[in-house]
């Protein structure tokens, strides 16, 4: 927006004694001295003018003011009005005396200096940039600046301040002043440049998808960008009709699930998106550690993870010492939320014996108050796991108990193998209890 500052303002309420004869101006009636002409209106700049007086006598000249200073010489008169740094204009009443007593006052008005921005505030993107300005002004302008990213100077014979920055490396933006300043009268132009902009809609990207793929990811950029891939089987470039689309493509795989990085530079800063590509079949199921706390100690167990194709499937247990029992725990597969759901009092086909008798295993989900831990009478509570893949290809199935645990009173606790002699009434102890597991590739 354009900033003008005042450009004349005169005093207001100066009373002018007498006048000249070139000029419209009030005289004195009493005893006057006949004015021939005289200079009594300058510009802010200040100026040098005259009086001329209709007399043989010698005169005298004062004036009020140290801006107006005058010297008489015969009936001549000479001013001398100094540069007014201010806005408003001023007026000043100078005295002139006949050597037999006459007199007469002459009323001297200056203007205030003219100071006008055509913009105050100035926004850059993050590249190296040039703008003018604007710039009105009656006197001399200084300018400075509060940062040494922003030059500013005076072009154009004065009429327009030329602003430059440089590329803006860095990611945050950045802020400053330059002042202007006219006379006794400065104003600032607030600078900001944006920061350097360099940001995937996506760091990372997995794909179910053993046949290959190609995935558009959405870039914001403020500046070229460069790409470069890890492997041959990864490439990736900008959509030649969308400069903020980066179109990724994967070739076909036929070995086991890989990993590979996309490499994006501009300017300073750098951004990697990492792609993992497996497959459903051979890569996500199959074997898995059962990763739980025991004792206060993180230990694990290996599973075998199967699909029954039907949206059901099981985790079998393979290793020491639970495999001697033969436990497999059905379990609903939702491939394509990548879930699976194992439910409270499920009873397994495993046993177990003691000298009296022989109980059946069952699948229990446990909760916690925080100092109790409870078992639960709902075959609708589950034991939730949740797909998915680390940046360095690592899978996992992230567990929590489903929508049917209270969560005011309660949280997830652990898993355990139950044993009973008939469901939720008959249960009889534990057979161990595996405390926040999930499973790990």
């Amino acid at each position: 927006m354009k900033k003008i500052f005042s450009l004349i303002v005169l005093l207001a309420g100066v009373t002018v004694f007498t006048s000249c004869s070139d000029d419209d101006a009030t005289y004195s009636p009493i005893r006057p001295l006949e004015i021939s002409s005289c200079d009594t209106e300058y510009e802010a700049t200040g100026g040098t003018g005259s009086i001329v007086v209709n007399t043989n006598e010698s005169i005298t000249a004062t004036s009020e003011a140290a801006w107006v200073t005058v010297s008489a010489s015969g009936r001549n008169v000479s001013i001398n009005v100094a540069a007014n740094d201010k806005l408003t204009g001023r007026s000043s009443k100078i005295t002139l005396r006949s050597a037999s007593g006459l007199t007469a006052d002459v009323t001297v008005t200056q203007k205030g200096h003219v100071f006008g921005l055509g913009e105050t505030d100035l926004s850059f993107r993050d590249v190296a940039s040039t703008t003018y300005v604007d710039v009105e002004h009656s006197q001399n302008v200084t300018v400075k600046s509060n940062a040494d990213w922003i030059k500013a100077e005076l072009v154009n014979n004065g009429q327009q301040l030329m602003v430059s920055v440089p590329d803006n490396e860095g990611e945050d933006p950045r802020e400053g002043t330059i002042t202007i300043t006219v006379g006794d009268v400065s104003d600032e132009i607030t600078v900001t440049q944006a920061g350097l902009l360099l940001t995937p809609a996506v760091t990372f990207l997995s794909k179910d998808a053993k046949a290959g793929f190609t995935e558009k990811v959405s870039v914001d950029h403020s500046r070229a960008v460069t790409v470069e891939t890890s492997d041959e089987w990864l490439t990736a470039a900008f959509d030649p009709a969308d400069d903020a689309s980066l179109v990724i493509t994967a070739a076909p795989n036929d070995g086991e699930r890989r990993v590979g990085e996309i490499v994006l530079t501009s300017g300073s800063k750098q951004e990697v998106i990492t792609v993992v590509q497996y497959d459903y079949e051979t890569d996500v199921l199959g074997v898995y550690y059962f990763v739980y706390q025991a004792s206060g100690q993180w230990t694990y167990t290996p599973v075998y993870l199967s699909d029954n194709g039907d949206g059901t499937g099981s985790l079998s247990f393979i290793g020491s010492p639970f495999d001697t029992f033969g436990i497999t725990i059905p379990l609903e597969l939702d491939r394509e939320n990548m879930t699976f759901s194992i439910y409270n009092l499920t009873e397994l086909t495993a046993t177990y014996s003691t000298d009296d008798a022989t109980y059946n295993m069952m699948a229990m989900v446990m909760g916690t108050n925080g100092s109790s831990v409870y078992r639960y009478n709902n075959s609708k509570l589950a034991m939730v796991g949740e797909f998915s893949v680390d940046t360095d290809g690592t899978f996992y199935w992230d567990t929590d108990a489903n929508d049917q645990l209270d969560r005011e009173k309660y949280e997830f606790y652990a898993f355990r193998l139950g044993l009973t002699s008939g469901g939720y009434e008959g249960y009889a102890g534990a057979l161990t209890s595996f405390i926040k597991p999930y499973l790990m590739k």
